[in-house]
């Protein structure tokens, strides 16, 4: 029987996931940057030239996370997935999901640091503002934890993430 634990760590971009991920990983945990598999194994659609973005095949992804997750390097081990699209995942293959949510005006502020275009920005901003991922995340998964990441430090977060899933 595998002691595995799956933690989806999902949000709008822009609300810490990739930081707080590292910082994990420092910590001894696994982590999978699922964005970066998903245009490294080509676990897309098509890439939307229009919007920058690629259209993710989830069917794709599921299988080839079933396949890395039974991997020795993954036995026994609290395996965070981060990624915007995780909370996505079949219920299967995920024990919980933390949300990291943020205020619009700051998640705005990051995201044209990062040189997003308006149309972008907006688009995300607005789906923070409706709670879009925290809203997908509970009508899919039973164990759904959100964290307001706006005025915590890093350190906050992930001992807040740790406490979570602690046996």
């Amino acid at each position: 029987m595998s002691k595995q634990k799956i933690i989806a760590l999902t949000g709008t971009p822009g609300t810490g996931k990739t930081n707080i991920a590292k910082i994990l990983k420092k910590k001894g945990f696994a982590v999978i940057d699922l964005n970066l598999e998903i245009r490294k194994r080509r676990l897309y659609f098509v890439y939307d030239r229009k919007r920058k973005t690629y259209v993710a095949d989830m069917k794709k992804i599921g299988n080839f996370l079933r396949k890395k997750l039974r991997s020795e390097k993954y036995e026994s081990k609290v395996v965070i997935i981060d990624s915007h699209l995780s909370h996505l995942l079949p219920t299967s293959l995920i024990n919980a999901v933390v949300v990291l949510r943020c205020s619009p005006e700051v998640l705005e502020k990051r995201l044209k640091e990062r040189g997003w275009s308006a149309e972008k920005i907006r688009e995300n901003v607005e789906s923070e503002i409706i709670g879009l991922i925290e809203y997908e995340a509970r009508e899919r998964h039973k164990k759904v934890f959100a964290i307001d990441a706006t005025k915590l430090k890093a350190g906050q977060i992930v001992n807040k993430i740790i406490n979570l899933f602690k046996p």
